[in-house]
């Protein structure tokens, strides 16, 4: 009797003394500032060692691209973000030599693969766009681009050579590709309430409101035309209501191109009075067509 009361008099007070929830609160206080005070080379090797050893955010992964494409500088406005054809061609031919490493089918990786694997694990330290490790200054976008991320690059590609060539462009004509040109992990970059102040509206105003517009030609589980079905692309379409819109098409159908309308003059019928959501939107709907959000896109 005696031994359990003096093991219960020298045990801890269930509520503790003063004294001791002081001490404690410094404790915890100091386990939260202590990072301020460690330098910030150690402070990066605690963020390097924590990194996971596989995958995308891997360090090892991470210095790879990073020695690949090195950060050139930012560009301000994610409207004068646009790339070139052999920019494209630089990405396509990286993910081409590592298509196994990131565990994709080489000849279907989309954009939605770039993104995960180069552009977003790329972008995070200097929270740049990936036009950013391309560029060294602005380069303003002649064409903007509307597509679906899961159409295969290598026909996305295919569809822009052929437009580059059939319009004849000069060799630093740009294209404004989202994926390229925003910040995903800068949640402000190119977006806002209104629509008119998002990068996507100042770069087809950038580009005269000259679209491309990439139609997809199916897989065995989408499309064709998922392009025409996707929110966000309608929510382009929307911007080019009541402006002087000038929009071209094109589809790579197994290994070849078929462009639309890409001749010499403006073509003829593709006006924005036909284009309208109001208009477009309920002929999709009459074919049993209905618009969704992409759930692999990440929200940036």
């Amino acid at each position: 009797m005696q031994k359990s009361q003096s093991w219960a008099g020298t045990g801890p007070s269930r509520t503790g003394s003063p004294k001791s929830l002081q001490s404690a609160a410094t404790l915890s206080l100091s386990r939260l500032e202590w990072p301020r005070l460690v330098p910030e080379v150690i402070r990066g090797d605690f963020h390097t060692l924590g990194l996971p050893r596989k995958g995308q955010s891997s360090a090892k992964h991470i210095a790879q691209v990073s020695k690949y494409f090195k950060f050139k500088g930012h560009i301000e406005g994610g409207e004068n973000r646009g790339i070139l054809l052999p920019q494209m061609h630089e990405i396509y031919h990286y993910a081409e030599v590592h298509w196994q490493e990131w565990k994709v089918d080489r000849n279907n990786f989309n954009l939605y693969d770039i993104y995960k694997w180069l552009i977003t694990p790329l972008t995070k330290e200097n929270s740049s766009s990936m036009v950013e490790h391309l560029a060294e200054r602005r380069q303003a976008p002649l064409w903007y681009v509307c597509h679906w991320w899961g159409d295969p690059v290598a026909k996305f590609l295919q569809c822009v050579r052929q437009h580059f060539f059939v319009r004849d462009l000069v060799e630093f004509s740009a294209y404004w590709v989202s994926a390229f040109a925003l910040r995903p992990h800068d949640p402000q970059d190119g977006h806002s309430s209104d629509s008119t102040q998002t990068s996507f509206f100042k770069a087809m105003h950038t580009a005269r409101f000259k679209v491309l517009l990439v139609i997809d030609s199916g897989s065995e589980t989408k499309g064709p035309g998922t392009v025409f079905k996707r929110v966000w692309c309608c929510f382009e379409w929307s911007m080019m209501v009541d402006q002087p819109t000038l929009m071209d098409t094109a589809i790579c159908i197994g290994q070849g191109v078929s462009s639309s309308r890409l001749a010499r003059q403006r073509p003829r019928g593709m006006q924005t009075s036909i284009w309208p959501a109001g208009v477009f939107m309920p002929r999709l709907s009459a074919r049993g067509i209905s618009p969704r959000a992409s759930s692999r896109l990440p929200c940036v």
